[in-house]
């Protein structure tokens, strides 16, 4: 991309950036492993690592995704970051941080007059098909100190994406028919981002589940899960307060499914 303003640039982005911690310590590659692995090494050389710190790579070589599967990644039209997130919560509400960051891509695919679906638990999907996915990762876990990486992969720009990736896809442009400006759309990301992820840690989890399950894409649908080597049919009606994936089974009973260890995929009859 020769058009300075349809490639990302880290002078423009640090003058477009309204956030108070992502993004503040920045720093873009050309090329990348993986963004998240280069947080974890810089974490072990310095694990003070200041909260916020962002990795933002023009490819990677190494994307990957929720439980090892890769991240198509190695094209410079997409948008491929990691952040340090050190959060000011209870152990036990840890397990929002997916979804949560979920709605913040959401949020800033709204922005630009996108309407996006959260597939659970960590894809974005726009018209049917997936344009973001979203990676979480801790290492030796200290409760006392909890450091998290989490990384955020966008189809931004691809003319063309490959068609051997296990799901549809596509990038932004695709769907729009005309580039999206990078370093606006990254810059709207990590503030997003940053509010969802404040909002959190304020206890707003009321509100914020509500408008993650308004923008599931399985809401009343019929699904199916596995959960504990048996399937079960229904109809998901979002989520319960612990996170919980509520389905009515075909029976008529509303089951509360733990979402941190059910597989779930759309389901027709």
């Amino acid at each position: 991309m020769n058009n300075p303003l349809l490639s990302l640039d880290s002078a423009l982005l640090s003058q477009k950036m309204k956030t108070h911690f992502l993004g503040r310590n920045l720093t873009l590659y050309p090329v990348l492993d993986s963004t998240n692995e280069e947080l974890f090494r810089n974490l072990e050389q310095n694990p003070k690592l200041p909260h916020g710190s962002t990795v933002i790579a023009r490819q990677q070589t190494q994307g990957r995704g929720r439980q090892g599967n890769a991240w198509y990644s190695s094209s410079v039209e997409g948008l491929y970051l990691s952040f340090v997130w050190r959060p000011k919560l209870l152990p036990e509400d840890f397990v929002w941080l997916t979804l949560v960051l979920g709605l913040g891509v959401a949020h800033t695919l709204e922005v630009f007059s996108f309407s996006p679906r959260i597939k659970w638990p960590n894809d974005i999907h726009c018209s049917g098909k997936k344009v973001a996915g979203i990676l979480m990762e801790s290492r030796n876990l200290n409760p006392e100190d909890p450091v998290f990486v989490a990384g955020i992969g966008i189809n931004l720009n691809q003319d063309t994406l490959p068609e051997n990736l296990g799901q549809p896809v596509a990038s932004l442009k695709q769907l729009r028919q005309e580039a999206i400006p990078p370093n606006e759309f990254c810059c709207t990301l990590l503030e997003q981002l940053e509010k969802t992820l404040r909002r959190l840690e304020s206890g707003d989890k009321k509100a914020l589940l509500k408008e993650i399950s308004a923008r599931s894409l399985f809401l009343q649908k019929q699904v199916c899960l596995y959960f504990k080597g048996n399937e079960y049919y229904g109809t998901m009606e979002g989520f319960s307060e612990k996170l919980g994936i509520l389905v009515r089974l075909e029976g008529g009973t509303l089951q509360e499914f733990p979402g941190e260890i059910t597989t779930l995929r759309a389901y027709e009859p």
